[in-house]
């Protein structure tokens, strides 16, 4: 008995020596946070339980918040990112939301009558209302070009499957964008699918063009993605478009004369116009909710349709490379979303 009692006090002595370490864990601070478009946070972790106390940080939605390696983050557009900081044990993690709020200097409202329409802006959207303008003058002017020089069914799905991988590969490289491997496989299946388009006796014109039209695409849907949200996306597309009617409608005037442009006002042009504008004006809402890179892969599954209908209404001749080639750029484009 007297020697249970002498190893019980041997455990019990023990017993004070023992320290129990905490469970690995980060805390954030601030635990969330609300800025404004261009703004900045930032946000210290405190990690317990490990030895090492570096850690990594990453945000879930670069288009609309980023930060860097010290834990600093920057709103880029309006909408919320979530935050995550990973500790050396890659199961160690916290994360915070960041709220990101448009700035007030927009489009406060449109007014429109019988014979005017006023349009009451900001300044915060103009600058993107004028570079967005300038890419797309240029994107209607070789567009209009490629249509008399070039086969469509080889400058479209070139134009309209690079757009997006351009868009993906500005956003990783500019914007600290994050990646992954089925975006990568997206990236290779478009290459793949615009060389099979172009076929084994490529047509200059059409490449040279789809590559042109491509570059305005990328460069009008990044500066929309922000501007969107910082104006009605109706009135922020009717302020964009009006550079590039009145330019385009001068050129016309001056290389063909006027009687070319007054016969373009036809009954088909007044059917057509909104057809034209209906598209876009819901790329512009689906930008306030999305990153640019998916709303722009999204749009662009328009390859296949065009490409049947060169064949049958145009009577462009489209190998079975060709319309394989406009299928494996939809295939990509779709990877890119993923």
């Amino acid at each position: 008995m007297a020697g249970a009692l002498a190893f019980a006090g041997v455990l019990a002595g023990c017993g004070d020596d023992v320290t129990v370490a905490p469970n690995p864990s980060i805390t954030l601070t601030p635990p969330s946070a609300t800025i404004q478009v261009g703004q900045t946070v930032t946000f210290s972790a405190t990690v317990q339980g490990l030895s090492n106390k570096t850690v990594t940080w990453a945000s879930d939605n670069q288009a609309k918040a980023t930060v860097d390696a010290n834990g600093k983050v920057t709103a880029v557009a309006a909408g919320s990112a979530t935050i995550t900081a990973t500790a050396s044990d890659p199961s160690v993690k916290a994360s915070a939301v960041v709220t990101v709020n448009a700035v007030n200097k927009g489009v406060s409202k449109v007014e429109i009558s019988p014979n005017t329409a006023i349009l009451k802006q900001g300044e915060g959207a103009w600058k993107y209302i004028a570079g967005s303008a300038a890419f797309e003058l240029a994107y209607v002017l070789l567009l209009g070009a490629a249509y008399v020089a070039a086969p469509l069914s080889v400058f479209y799905p070139i134009a309209r499957g690079l757009a997006p991988v351009l868009i993906l590969v500005i956003a990783v490289l500019a914007l600290n964008a994050e990646t992954s491997a089925t975006q990568a496989v997206g990236v290779c299946a478009v290459g793949a699918g615009i060389l099979l388009v172009r076929g084994r006796k490529p047509d200059r014109a059409g490449t040279l063009f789809g590559l042109a039209i491509a570059a305005t695409i990328a460069g009008y849907t990044l500066i929309d993605n922000t501007g969107v949200t910082l104006a009605d996306p109706l009135a922020y597309l009717e302020a964009v478009m009006v550079g590039p009617a009145l330019v385009t409608a001068a050129v016309v005037a001056v290389r063909r004369g006027r009687p070319a442009l007054r016969a373009g006002f036809r009954k088909e042009t007044l059917l057509i116009a909104p057809l034209t504008l209906a598209p876009y004006a819901l790329t512009l809402y689906a930008l306030r909710l999305s990153p640019a890179a998916p709303v722009a892969a999204v749009r662009e599954t328009s390859v296949v349709f065009v490409t049947v209908l060169a064949a049958l209404m145009l009577k462009e001749r489209v190998s079975p490379w060709r319309a394989a080639g406009a299928a494996v750029v939809v295939m990509g484009v779709i990877l890119l979303v993923v």
